[in-house]
């Protein structure tokens, strides 16, 4: 991508990033466990596979990412294998959802809180991703808002459908 962010797409890209746990909080809130369990279509995850991805995220690529990306210079990123990793962290059926967004808001926070205060010039660093190229932590966080959203909008479509499912009762 390697745009150049002005000051208002920095603090964008902020709020997307700082918002995407309560928002995941209002839609999965009253769902009721078995329809947060089941997957949003045949063969897929459910939302609260979905909520650990997010969390995984988080944790081993976003955070990681930041960290390395203001401690080195043009750090290689390693990509992430999301099956293999799903298939070690997914069993979350036994989970409650508020349980595991709040874990997201935890990481989340400290990922946000890293970028707050960055000068221009430090969101321009660079990494080197595995299969993207190189990339700014501008344009890592910008990824990361998409992704957030995206799920977010799967996990919204999946508990409107049938609102007889979503009461919880």
């Amino acid at each position: 991508m390697n745009v150049s962010p002005g000051v208002e797409d920095l603090k964008s890209v902020l709020e997307r990033l700082a918002s995407q746990p309560r928002a995941l909080f209002e839609i999965c809130s009253g769902a009721g466990r078995a329809r947060l369990a089941q997957p949003v279509a045949p063969g897929k995850w459910s939302p609260l596979q979905i909520i650990q991805h997010l969390t995984g995220c988080d944790r081993e690529a976003l955070l990681p990412r930041i960290e390395k990306m203001l401690a080195e210079d043009h750090p290689f990123l390693p990509a992430s294998d999301q099956a293999r990793w799903m298939a070690q962290h997914g069993a979350v059926h036994d989970h409650q959802a508020v349980v595991l967004i709040n874990e997201f808001a935890r990481l989340r926070e400290k990922s946000v809180i890293l970028l707050f205060d960055l000068s221009r010039e430090e969101w321009l660093r660079t990494g080197r991703h595995e299969e993207r190229g190189q990339i700014t932590l501008y344009d890592l966080a910008v990824h990361f808002a998409a992704h957030d959203e995206s799920h977010r909008r799967q996990i919204a479509q999946h508990l409107a459908r049938d609102s007889k499912l979503n009461t919880g009762l």
